[in-house]
């Protein structure tokens, strides 16, 4: 059974790009343009990682979304944050796996989340 992986971006591009690469890698992609639709995608499909932007238009971004899902849910998945504002890396919480800031190498950042996902990079918690 393949990894599931739940991609959070405003930018349908930045989601395109990584859920294609990684469907050619063998995972299941499910995608969310906000945080809500990403909390109802969390809820139905119970992805193996979360990968998130943090900055999305309305008041529904990466940092709300992962601290609803925190409320909801005792365990989360690894969470890998992607933001291209330097400042969020500050913000970390025990949440978050990795944070990669944008832009990215593709290469590195699948490999990356394929770390994630067998257990090399834990959590801070």
């Amino acid at each position: 059974m393949s990894k599931k992986i739940l991609i959070v971006d405003d930018e349908e591009d930045i989601r395109d790009l990584i859920g294609f690469n990684l469907g050619k890698m063998g995972y299941e992609i499910f995608e969310a343009a906000d945080g809500t639709a990403a909390f109802s995608s969390y809820q139905s499909n119970m992805p193996d990682l979360i990968v998130t932007d943090i900055n999305m238009p309305g008041g529904d971004d990466g940092w709300t979304f992962l601290n609803k899902l925190s409320e909801v849910y005792s365990k989360l998945p690894p969470v890998v944050v992607m933001s291209g504002y330097p400042k969020n890396a500050e913000k970390t919480t025990e949440l978050v796996t990795h944070f990669m800031q944008k832009p990215f190498s593709l290469t590195e950042f699948l490999d990356i989340l394929e770390a994630t996902l067998r257990g090399d990079l834990k959590s801070k918690a």
